[in-house]
Formats: C-alpha cells, sequence, structure tokens
C-alpha cells in the first residue's frame, strides 16, 4: 500500500470518526462527572520471570509482556488515590535453550541438554505456547506533584494457550490464576499522559514439584514457583478535568 493511500485512509477516517469521537467524550466526561472518577486507558510492556521459592535454579526464564486496558481513579481525601482497571494482556513464548525436538522412525521426540529437568520442563513452559491474561489491579496512590507513588495488589488470571507442539502436558499457567503485591511510581508529563514503571510480587504458588537427576539419580531439587514482573507503564486521560 503506497503513502498517498496510507494518508487518504487515515484522513478519511479521522474526519468521518470525528463526531462520534466528540460523543464518546461528552459520554466520558459526564460519566466522570456522576461518579467523581477519573478515566484513562492503561498499559504496560516489560517482563515477566519465575521466583523460586524453595531451591534455586540457574535460569529464572525471563520472557517479554504486555498488558492494555482501561482505569479509573478516584480521590480519597487530599492527595491520597485508590485507583483500579481492567487489563487484557500476554505473557510472550520465548526460543527454547535446554531441549529441542527431533524427528525419528515412531515420530517426534525431544532432545534435552541437561539431564536437569526441572531446567527443561519450566523451558518448555515458557517456549511453546503465547499465555493470554486478565488482570485487575487495586492501587492506592499518593500524588506529590507530578510524581505518584502507589501499592496495592493485582490479581491475575491466565486464560487457556495454544501449544505450539504436540506435546500439552505440564502447562501450569493456563487457567490458573494468581495474586501479589504491586508497587511503582508514575510521573505526569501533561494533562493527558503519564509514565511510570511497576513491580509485582507474586504470592501464589503456581506449580510445585521435586525433581531427582543423575545418572545414576543422585541429587535432587525442590521446585516452587511464583510469577513476578516488571513493566514500565502509561496512562492516558480519557476526560477534560
Amino acid at each position: 500500500m503506497g503513502a498517498k493511500k496510507v494518508v487518504f485512509i487515515l484522513t478519511f477516517v479521522l474526519v468521518f470518526a470525528r463526531p462520534y469521537l466528540s460523543i464518546a467524550q461528552k459520554r466520558v466526561n459526564h460519566i466522570e462527572e456522576k461518579l467523581g472518577i477519573e478515566l484513562s486507558l492503561s498499559g504496560g510492556i516489560g517482563y515477566s520471570y519465575f521466583a523460586y521459592k524453595k531451591d534455586k535454579l540457574s535460569d529464572n526464564f525471563r520472557t517479554p509482556e504486555f498488558r492494555f486496558g482501561i482505569a479509573a481513579s478516584k480521590k480519597i481525601v487530599g492527595k491520597l488515590f485508590i485507583k483500579s482497571g481492567f487489563h487484557f494482556g500476554i505473557k510472550l513464548e520465548k526460543n527454547p535453550k535446554y531441549y529441542t525436538y527431533a524427528n525419528g522412525t515412531s515420530g517426534i521426540f525431544l532432545v534435552a541438554f541437561t539431564n536437569n529437568f526441572a531446567l527443561v520442563d519450566l523451558d518448555r513452559m515458557v517456549s511453546r505456547s503465547n499465555h493470554p491474561f486478565i488482570e485487575i489491579p487495586i492501587i492506592f496512590q499518593y500524588n506529590f506533584n507530578k510524581i505518584g507513588l502507589k501499592t496495592g495488589v493485582n490479581l491475575r488470571a491466565f486464560l487457556q494457550a495454544n501449544s505450539t507442539d504436540n506435546f500439552s502436558s505440564g502447562d501450569f499457567l493456563s487457567n490458573k490464576s494468581e495474586a501479589g503485591l504491586l508497587s511503582g511510581f508514575s510521573f505526569k508529563l501533561n494533562k493527558k499522559i503519564t509514565i511510570g514503571a511497576d513491580y509485582y510480587w507474586g504470592v501464589t504458588n503456581l506449580f510445585k514439584a521435586v525433581y531427582v537427576y543423575g545418572s545414576p539419580p543422585t541429587s535432587s531439587i525442590d521446585v516452587s514457583i511464583h510469577n513476578n514482573f516488571a513493566q514500565l507503564s502509561f496512562e492516558y486521560t480519557l476526560g477534560n478535568k
């Protein structure tokens, strides 16, 4: 598609969508005034990784993730606000590090690069599927002029993931819910745009297993997995306050 066509399409959309955007803006202003809240589009991009509460492994299996949704903020008293919202996001898959698949006479089989199958199982967990999720944060934020400090909880539910291979076992994230502590800060660039950073400590035990490895088996590792994430965040205020 040429540049002239792109410009024409964008111009067409903006011209014909403008009256509807104006109606939507008035509707947002009415909701905010009636409920005493501030609505905004919100999102974030960063990475999530596994934290170990028992024996630690040599890899935290960090993968990219992003989220996007809508948020609402309401003043409690003075400069203290309560904020919540609804996000949809995806924890993206990564390339496998500790295994690969090979074709044999009896079909496809797994080839492990280590005898520590805790590493292999967790690697398969993050390299076979993108994991979609929905989440609801509940945050208290205190604003110092343009800077805001926030803390609260985050509730996340992973949806069913579609595996990219024929080995469907071992997916301990699909259809699992988790909760954890959320903290961070924000900086208001202007009346409409706010940026910041969030860090999440998961408290839900998502996966627990004891692995015995070696030849002959002489070592064991007790794995207990929690999910953590760090993200750069943004908000775009919808109303005209």
